[in-house]
């Protein structure tokens, strides 16, 4: 995707759409890594959870 020509979507019904179109461009193999990564993310906040690591405060990237 081209990000110099990318326009933010209005409201949730636009996020939506755009969000259906991106992840219906993915080939298989990227859907598959994507679904891996996003496995991985919450195995981690999991085990963050248990181990009794996390704090009040979440930080956002």
């Amino acid at each position: 995707m081209d990000n110099t020509s990318h326009q933010w979507e209005e409201g949730w019904d636009g996020h939506e759409k755009a969000q259906l179109l991106r992840m219906a461009a993915l080939t298989f193999h990227e859907k598959l890594k994507w679904l891996e990564d996003a496995q991985n993310w919450v195995d981690s906040l999991r085990h963050m959870g248990d181990a009794g690591t996390h704090t009040d405060k979440v930080a956002i990237f």
